[in-house]
């Protein structure tokens, strides 16, 4: 019994190996990589681990684990390019993941690069936002000319600002800046990703370093609450807390 099950192992190792090079892999490889094979005549792309019964099916060993390739119906191998961030093209489509972008023009299809995480792409007509963990978001400026990347997930045209692939609501995009990890403020307002932080003074508004909490001339806010954005902190426990950050992180 012992023998026959060690034949198995080494039977399906075998089996591994020599489906494993009939693949290419597809360069680059970057953060919110997606990993694209050719075979023959046909693009894959990875879609999950290999459970027992995939061993003679479509499948790749990569940092000795083996994982299931799905085929790309459509995609043409001659001009297939493998884009940064998630994204390819071909001569017809434009893909996200294993996706066809079907709003995307490829002939003018082109990545953002910031900071080796590339999630937005544009073309002619409108702006994408791909994250492989999550879902595919396409965004049409009123002025596609004048839209740029601000840093991390903001961007802006003449007329609105963005985060993560939606509208920051009433932001001015002419006064806008960042000031920290997912803080932003115009000449109205301080944000904290999308949000109005309600009561915050623009000018005076600082986030604390090495926290979630900022302070401005009217006082303290505090991250949480169930709410997902900042509020001004009442509680004399959480100031005190506040208090205290803000003193080791500005020494």
């Amino acid at each position: 019994m012992i023998k026959v099950k060690l034949f198995l192992i080494i039977f399906a190792v075998i089996l591994i190996g020599s489906v494993a090079i009939y693949y290419k892999y597809i360069t680059p490889r970057q953060i919110y990589e997606t990993d694209y094979y050719l075979k023959g005549n046909s693009i894959y792309i990875i879609s999950g681990i290999c459970s027992e019964e995939d061993y003679n099916s479509n499948f790749v060993v990569k940092d000795e684990t083996c994982y299931e390739l799905s085929e790309i119906i459509g995609a043409d191998p001659h001009t297939f390019k493998v884009l940064l961030g998630g994204y390819a093209k071909d001569k017809n489509h434009s893909y996200a993941g294993s996706n066809i972008i079907m709003e995307a023009d490829a002939s003018t299809f082109e990545v953002f690069v910031e900071k080796k995480m590339p999630t937005y792409a544009k073309d002619k007509n409108h702006v994408y936002f791909y994250d492989p963990r999550f879902n595919l978001k396409i965004i049409t400026p009123k002025s596609l000319s004048t839209f740029i990347m601000l840093g991390g997930e903001y961007f802006k045209d003449s007329e609105n600002v963005y985060y993560s692939g939606k509208e920051i609501k009433n932001a001015d995009p002419l006064t806008f800046e960042i000031i920290g990890s997912n803080f932003s403020r115009d000449k109205n307002n301080v944000y904290y990703r999308r949000e109005i932080i309600i009561g915050a003074d623009p000018p005076t508004f600082k986030v604390l370093s090495g926290s979630y909490y900022a302070k401005d001339k009217n006082g303290f806010y505090g991250y949480g609450h169930g709410e997902g954005v900042l509020i001004k902190e009442t509680n004399p426990i959480i100031l005190n807390e506040i208090k205290d950050k803000e003193i080791r992180y500005s020494q």
